[in-house]
């Protein structure tokens, strides 16, 4: 009797241990939002954004569960930020654009540099927020994953290569932040502003005859197909965030808050730099290959006249900032100088 009374209980041992183990195994995991404003098929999502989620998943080994929400369906691009903040999205990824006076010193990377034309402004500008306290300030209301930047804006033109200064007069310029409509004023054209899903249309029907937007646009977007010329002077960079809920961060277990930490910072900048000049080449070899698009390099002279005559605009920017309480000319001098140091 006492043999089969240890046999029971033994069994039943087994059976509830085997339940909790199968229990604890299939527990759910925890499932944080991205918050997007661009579709899955967009070279930022498939080079950078995707892979990233996918090794966090596997380092967390299924403990974590990124679920992006596309092209603007969680909320409209301008509350993308807003919504990492409020806890509405877990995490959000967006260009700083929508929030225009937000972030004055990541900003900065709209600047038209013209002859540095740098080849990693991604580390320029991480390495900003890592170094000054005043770029860590703007951020405090999120838990900053990265900031990133693509590669320099150019001059696309639909039928009129611009290869001075008195080529850009007059041209209409589609542009899509203030700086870079100041830009398109101190070289003599006129900014236009118009959505990045029109500006195809606008450029097919006369409306533009040309855009200061980055050259992975002229596949992604399809642009090559109505511009033709590219100006290769440096007339500033897209600067980008990936943030995420300081409250949602915190909740998190040590162990997987601990593996987000090792993901993002630096890793996670490193792969953004290296995916933006991955889809830039792509897409300007893709343009000139395919589609019979000419790039122009303007001479040292011409250069110089167009550094020149772009010069006030960070003046006005450092007088910006300073009226902000914060060390514009100090900002200036660092941004230049990284900027110089990733243009290798």
């Amino acid at each position: 009797m006492k043999r089969v009374a240890v046999v029971l209980f033994l069994l039943v041992g087994f059976v509830v241990c085997g339940w909790t183990g199968n229990a604890y195994a299939q527990q759910k995991p925890i499932e944080l939002s991205l918050n997007l404003v661009i579709p899955q098929t967009h070279q930022r999502y498939v080079s950078a954004i995707k892979p990233w989620t996918e090794d966090l998943e596997k380092r967390t080994q299924g403990r974590l569960k990124i679920t992006p929400y596309f092209s603007n369906t969680m909320t409209p691009g301008a509350e993308n930020y807003e919504s990492a903040v409020t806890g509405l999205a877990d995490m959000a990824e967006a260009f700083i654009g929508f929030t225009p006076g937000r972030f004055p010193v990541a900003e900065l990377a709209w600047l038209p540099d013209i002859n540095i034309n740098s080849r990693y402004p991604t580390y320029a500008l991480w390495d900003v927020y890592k170094r000054l306290p005043e770029a860590r300030k703007e951020w405090a209301d999120t838990q900053v994953l990265a900031l990133h930047a693509c590669l320099s804006y150019r001059v696309l033109t639909a039928k009129k290569a611009v290869r001075t200064l008195e080529d850009a007069k007059g041209l209409k310029l589609v542009t899509t932040t203030r700086i870079a409509a100041d830009t398109a004023k101190e070289i003599g054209a006129t900014p236009v502003t118009v959505g990045l899903g029109d500006v195809y249309s606008a450029a097919e029907k006369g409306v533009v005859d040309g855009c200061l937007l980055p050259t992975d646009l002229l596949q992604s977007r399809k642009f090559g197909e109505v511009f033709h010329y590219g100006t290769r002077a440096s007339m500033g960079y897209d600067a980008f965030y990936m943030v995420m809920n300081k409250k949602k961060y915190a909740s998190l277990p040590a162990d997987i808050r601990k593996i987000i930490d090792e993901m993002s910072g630096d890793y996670l900048v490193d792969l953004y730099a290296k995916a933006w000049v991955k889809i830039i080449d792509e897409g300007a070899q893709f343009a000139v290959e395919k589609q019979k698009f000419q790039f122009i390099d303007l001479a040292p002279a011409e250069l110089a006249r167009w550094e020149k005559v772009t010069r006030p605009i960070w003046d006005r920017k450092a007088a910006e900032l300073e009226g902000k309480g914060l060390p514009g000319k100090k900002l200036i001098v660092e941004w230049r100088g990284l900027l110089e140091k990733y243009s290798k």
